[in-house]
């Protein structure tokens, strides 16, 4: 019995021992469950914590975003986020789903801890792309940015010159420009480019910059159409005419959703003379893309296309003022360029602490040897004469003369240390060497390095020598070869324009303050403007037709502004001018008369019993413009008779061939540079005017009232009875910068209305260059594409139709070949029921002219849209042959414009 007892008190005390160990374990796994679960607890609280802050820190920022986004293109903000939270690294997450947008923010094991929904995409103003930062990288960032959009919006014009292209071979007879250029579209300032020129041919020709011209001759493919196949062209194999279109498109260097796109017609054609003129017209916006609340412009361009017509060919009758104030001076060319000299020999040296209370001596100079190329430049010095008084305060020259030097000058080396000039001669002026020697005691101030630049006037290469010493040690002991900076600028005297091939007088003056300045004449010989004086000049007479150059350098270190004006004779400007317009092309028949106290009809054609007054060749009336001299008054009604008389009659025996004129313009030109002085007595029209209180000193009203009754004559005179197109036409200009208001409101009262805008065929020209801008201008107001032109727009801002935009007041400009002429056109804008109306009225399109009118408008709201308003913008014209029955009224064409707001904004983390 005892031994069975204690076999189970031993297992007792081992199922007591086996109970206590699970007892314990139990209790030991779930003291370290509960401890986990409340820690996870606790961690979990903190994440959820966390992520909700990040979440809305992401949501207001975004809301913030949305109250900016019409004032800023791109904006970006740090988002705070912990690393970690109880060792738990996390993510926040922008993500779009089914149109809506959330911020999610996950934990490193990917599940959501929190979810906050953003919106429809379609109602926020923004999409979110799909993105994500994580809480450990360095940079956590939220970007809004309207990427689509354009911060600098471009406009890229092309103008080629001519538009219509003649071929009597394979290649074009003239020589075509394309002009780029390239501007910011919100104040028209140049803008560099990357640009692409896609000519109709498949030529493809690219550069960089704000203005580009690229020159070409155009090649016939061929008389077939076949030929013209793969080019950019529609051609008529009948009519062996072309209308092919050329294109351009420029891009920003880095940001190439700023770009632009502009088409141009030209034509092409073997039978000119078959091709009829025509207007063309287009209607865009700029951009074409905006966001809302930015603002687009509409273009409403009109360009006149085709070539001249015999129809238009005009046969013109030059009627030239020759009294005795021809001989004055014309200004014929101006001059005004900046000059800054970049040519120096730089040399470098330095001085250190044991140099000091030592001589530092610094010698530049040249030698009569080194210089010889400069014989020609420095010999020769012209003054002007002028008054007393001027040559008493040492203005200039009291005779005015050529002073010959036969030497260089210590001033004419300059030496900059460290951009000081240091001045200083070496000796005396006019004896070698030349230059400038420099010496001083070094001290502690003077420690360090030193540049050295040195200049000279040296407008070909001299030798230069410079020689650096400090106390016995030669630092720089060196030559060299130099030129200065020399600008060029031609002066052309054409030649077949003036008897002999040479013109009465050359008198250029120029600035020569701050510059040395020569005139080099078509032999070579130079002459030298007189130095340091506002008006210098070089004055020469009976000088050969050819190029004249000015040689200009600058003579000290600063930029500068260098000046300088040419003159001819009066005449001699008018001849240049009156041949030039001649010979272009359009004018068929030709005659010449010239007038002073008296007056005279040159018979160009003299062989001919019908029209010995005028010819088709050009050259006999070139012949007779070279001869003529300056005399006398001015009696503008012997002109205009003379003219007058030079168109056929058919009541007057030996000029009766009216119909050698028909489908011409009959033109009377008179260029005259002062009022009347003069008149003849006698009889015109059974009218006596009484001239005798004139003598040629002073204005002759009575002599500018005969003239003007003469002009009416003219004005109504049809060369082929019956015939409205046959009236003489006059066009009148004034030439000089002393034309009296008299003179001018004279000039202008005889003048006949401008085909092209109804003024006055008058103009008034200063200069050489106004003197042939205004033939220009006559030229081409007879070449017209489209006449009565009106333009009728309306801007879709109505309260009674769904409205789409909004004018911008004050914002119409209308442009002729890119030059702002907004006063000189008819228009108005005035608000209607049917939204802002803008009216242009338009005399007149010519050929190869470019007519843009530009108005801005503000998007209303988001879409897709046309720019037109139904009945409400449209062009009415009379196309040619000009007249009631081809007046045509059409659509402005189909303009859109795209206003985008949430899918123009994008969101993203990162």
């Amino acid at each position: 019995m005892r031994e069975r007892g204690n076999e189970s008190g031993v297992s007792y005390l081992l199922e007591y021992l086996l109970l206590i160990g699970i007892l314990s374990l139990f209790i030991v796994v779930t003291s370290l469950y509960l401890k986990d679960t409340l820690e996870n607890a606790q961690v979990e609280q903190v994440l959820q914590n966390q992520a909700s802050d990040t979440a809305s820190v992401v949501a207001s920022q975004l809301t913030d975003y949305m109250i900016l986004s019409e004032h800023a293109r791109k904006i970006s903000s740090k988002i705070p986020m912990t690393k970690s939270v109880g060792g738990v690294e996390f993510t926040a997450e922008l993500r779009s789903s089914g149109g809506k947008a959330y911020v999610v923010i996950k934990d490193e094991s990917g599940r959501e801890v929190t979810k906050i929904p953003l919106g429809d995409e379609s109602t926020i103003g923004f999409k979110v792309i799909n993105s994500s930062v994580h809480s450990m990288e360095e940079e956590k960032s939220l970007t809004f940015n309207k990427s689509v959009v354009c911060d600098v919006p471009i406009d890229v014009s092309l103008e080629i010159k001519p538009g219509a292209a003649s071929f009597t071979t394979s290649t074009s007879n003239e020589l075509i420009n394309h002009t780029i250029t390239i501007r910011k579209l919100q104040d028209k300032t140049p803008i560099e480019a990357n640009w692409t020129l896609y000519l109709w041919n498949g030529s493809v020709y690219s550069g960089y910059g704000d203005t580009n011209i690229l020159q070409t001759r155009y090649h016939w493919p061929g008389d077939n159409p076949t030929d013209w196949s793969g080019t950019n062209c529609t051609y008529n194999s009948t009519e062996k005419t072309a209308i092919c279109t050329v294109r351009v498109y420029a891009e920003l260097k880095d940001t190439p959703q700023c770009n632009d796109t502009t088409n141009v017609t030209v034509i092409l054609s073997k039978k000119p003379e078959e091709v009829e003129p025509f207007m063309e017209y287009s209607k865009f916006a700029k951009p074409s893309i905006v966001s809302l609340g930015d603002t687009a412009e509409v273009h409403i361009v009109l360009e006149g296309k085709g070539f001249l017509k015999e129809q238009a060919d005009l046969s013109v009758v030059q009627v030239l003022d020759v009294s005795g104030s021809m001989e004055w001076e014309s200004e014929y060319q101006s001059i005004d360029d900046s000059v800054t000299q970049i040519n120096y020999w730089v040399e470098k040296f330095e001085i250190n602490t044991s140099d000091v209370g030592k001589t530092l001596h610094i010698r530049a100079w040249t030698t009569d040897s080194d210089i010889t190329n400069l014989t020609d430049w420095y010999s020769t010095v012209c003054v002007d004469w002028c008054t007393f008084w001027e040559w008493v305060f040492g203005q200039c020259s009291p005779l005015g003369s050529c002073q010959v030097y036969s030497n260089y000058k210590d001033e004419y080396v300059k030496v900059y240390l460290d951009d000081v000039d240091i001045g200083g001669v070496i000796g005396d002026a006019y004896t070698e060497p030349y230059g400038k020697d420099y010496i001083k005691t070094i001290d502690a101030g003077d420690l360090g390095n030193h540049t050295i630049k040195i200049l000279a006037r040296a407008p070909e290469p001299i030798t230069l020598h410079l020689l650096v010493e400090i106390g016995s040690n030669k630092v720089i002991d060196k030559s060299t070869d130099y030129q200065s900076t020399l600008l060029i600028h031609n002066i052309i005297l054409p030649s077949g324009r003036t008897q002999n091939d040479e013109y009465e007088y050359l008198k250029v003056k120029a600035n020569t303050q701050l510059f040395d300045a020569w005139l080099e004449s078509p032999s070579g010989s130079k002459q030298m403007f007189e130095q340091g004086k506002n008006r210098a000049w070089v004055n020469d007479s009976d000088v050969p037709a050819g190029t004249y150059r000015i040689y200009t350098i600058p003579i000290d270190s600063t930029s500068n502004f260098f000046t300088a004006k040419a003159y001819t004779s009066r005449l001699d400007a008018a001849k240049v001018a009156s041949i030039y317009f001649n010979n272009l092309a359009g004018i068929k028949y030709v005659g010449l008369a010239r007038f002073s106290t008296d007056a005279y009809s040159y018979k160009l054609n003299s062989s001919s019993t019908v029209l010995p007054y005028l010819t088709t060749d050009k050259s006999k009336a070139t012949d007779e413009i070279k001869k003529l001299d300056h005399n006398g008054a001015t009696d503008h009604y012997d002109g205009l008779y003379a003219g007058y008389v030079e168109f056929p009659n058919e009541t007057v025996s030996g000029n009766n061939c009216t119909e050698c004129l028909e489908n011409t313009i009959p033109l009377l030109i008179l260029l005259s540079d002062g009022e009347t002085t003069i008149c003849d007595s006698g009889y015109v029209d059974s009218q006596y005017y009484n001239c005798n209180s004139c003598d040629g000193s002073d204005y002759c009203d009575v002599g500018a009232e005969k003239a003007e009754h003469m002009a009416n004559i003219i004005k109504n005179t049809e060369i082929i009875p019956g015939n409205e197109m046959s009236k003489i036409k006059i066009c009148t200009i004034g030439f000089g910068t002393d034309l009296s208001s008299n003179g001018q409101e004279f000039l202008k009262d005889i003048a006949s209305p401008r085909p092209d805008n109804g003024q006055p065929c008058y103009f008034f020209a200063q200069n050489y260059d106004e003197l042939t801008e205004a033939f220009e201008a006559i030229y081409k107001a007879f070449r017209i594409a489209a006449k009565n032109v009106t333009v009728m727009d309306t801007v879709n801002n109505s309260i009674t139709i769904n409205p789409n935009l909004q004018y911008v007041d004050g914002s119409l400009r209308i442009y002729l070949n890119g030059e702002d002429k907004t006063s000189e056109f008819s228009h108005n804008v005035n608000n209607t029921p049917d939204g802002t109306r803008i009216n242009v009225s338009i005399k007149g399109v010519a050929i190869e002219d470019k007519i843009e009118i530009v108005f801005k408008v503000k998007p209303l709201k988001e879409g897709s849209y046309s720019l037109n308003v139904e009945s409400k913008s449209y062009i009415t014209y009379e196309k040619y042959p000009f007249g009631p029955s081809n007046k045509v009224t059409e659509g402005l064409g189909s303009a859109t414009l795209t206003v985008k707001k949430g899918s123009q904004a994008k969101v993203e983390l990162g």
